[in-house]
Formats: C-alpha cells, structure tokens, sequence
C-alpha cells in the first residue's frame, strides 16, 4: 500500500520485501528488524518505585475501530480516530529520549493499556509475582502500578460505545479475562472503564516509566503535537496484593 509506505518513510524505515494477501479487509504489517545503540535502549520492564507511568495517546481505537465498521460514529469521532491512528510514535520517542531519563517503555497495542501495563511489571528474573525490590532491612516488597481512571485520556464516544457489546471487540474482552485476577478494581469503576482499560489498541501511544512527577515530559510531548499526553498513574512498593490498582 502506497500509504503504508509512506508512514515508512516519515519513520525513517526501508521496506524489504513483502507478500500480498487476499481479503475482504485490508491488511498491512511489518516484521521490524534493525539495532539500537547500547546506550539508547529502553527496556520495557525496569520500573522503579515512585516513577510516573506518561502516556502519549488517547486509547479506545479497538472499540472505535469495531463501531466504525457498524457506522456508528460520528464524523468528527471518524477524523479524530483516523488523526490518531495515522500518529507516530517517532516525535514522543524523540522527545522523551531528550527531556527524560525513562526508566522503562512500551507501546500500547494489542493487549491494551493493562495487558501492556502488567507486562512491564513483569520481573527480569524467574522470581515469581511481580517484580521485587529489595529493601536495606533485607525485606522484599512487590512493585504495583497504580492508575487513575479518570486521568487516563479516551477518544470521543469511546466510554458510550463501550457500553455496546457489538462494538466491543473479541481481544479487548480476552484481554480483560487476563488480566482481571491481578487488577483491582474498586466498585466505583464501570464496566465500560474496565473494558477501555484493556481495550486492544491499533497504533496505540507509549506508555513511559520516569522518575518524578513527569509533569516536564508531559509538557514537552503536549508542545511537540501530542496534546492528549497525560500522566495516568505511579509505580509504588507493595508488600503484597495485586499487581495494578485502578483508581477511580
């Protein structure tokens, strides 16, 4: 696809061979392969308690995505979704590789802001659970992700069409199967939330780990043209219990 190639282009990238596909749908993806200087490596679970867990996009592409397909969006939602998804990530890379010193990173993709969320807590050794930090008195302690419902940015209709399960797509509710036994979710989070939380996202944002309030890196990406980047949540310490905690 012309487009497809394109977005290569603006990413820096050179396509290599390829293979086409008959389908009633488009379909377009890349097996990326390339080398990362030592020293620009981000490792996508070497979180650190009191980090700020920044977020680049808005999420809810999955349900929209499914809704559009229905028409039911409106089109101002449609150019909002399509500005979204045509969004790389290379100006929120570049810029927090400038501003911030990210302790840990990943994009938000098929298994949705949570999915993606536990993974980074995921630990770098065999131990089992969450990953541990050490403490001088030699006792061990979890580290959990706590986010704020209401900070997280969503796209417009994406809470409403949330609530229509025939605009919920098969992997955002796998994704939620998963990851509920290690999420808490207070009652004062809908059904709707729970689901746009684990929402499979197509072109999904970063999710960044740095130290402080992060509120630097989000002015910055803000002043770069992702103006929906927002602080969702923190890493702390936890002697047990579950690994994410929503808040409302």
């Amino acid at each position: 696809m012309h487009q497809g190639q394109e977005k290569c282009a603006e990413a820096k990238v050179s396509i290599l061979g390829g293979h086409t596909v008959e389908d009633l749908e488009p379909k377009y993806g890349l097996a990326v392969i390339g080398v990362v200087h030592p020293k620009k490596v981000w490792r996508n679970n070497a979180l650190r308690a009191g980090d700020s867990l920044i977020l680049t996009k808005p999420i809810g592409t999955g349900i929209l995505g499914t809704a559009q397909k229905k028409g039911l969006l409106e089109p101002g939602t449609r150019k909002q979704l399509e500005d979204t998804l045509l969004q790389l990530n290379k100006t929120a890379a570049e810029v927090a590789h400038a501003e911030a010193e990210v302790h840990a990173a990943t994009d938000v993709t098929g298994f949705g802001l949570l999915g993606h969320l536990k993974e980074m807590l995921t630990p770098e050794d065999s131990e089992p659970a969450a990953k541990r930090a050490r403490q001088g008195n030699g006792e061990s302690r979890f580290l959990c992700a706590v986010i704020s419902a209401q900070a997280v940015p969503l796209l417009p209709q994406a809470k409403d069409l949330a609530g229509n399960d025939q605009c919920v797509p098969g992997g955002s509710l796998n994704n939620l199967k998963l990851v509920e036994p290690t999420t808490c979710f207070p009652k004062g989070i809908s059904r709707e939330m729970k689901l746009l939380l684990a929402d499979a996202q197509t072109s999904g944002g970063l999710l960044l780990a740095v130290p402080g309030d992060g509120s630097k890196l989000v002015a910055a990406l803000q002043k770069a043209g992702l103006p929906r980047t927002a602080r969702i949540g923190e890493v702390r310490e936890a002697t047990q219990g579950a690994t994410i905690v929503v808040e409302p």
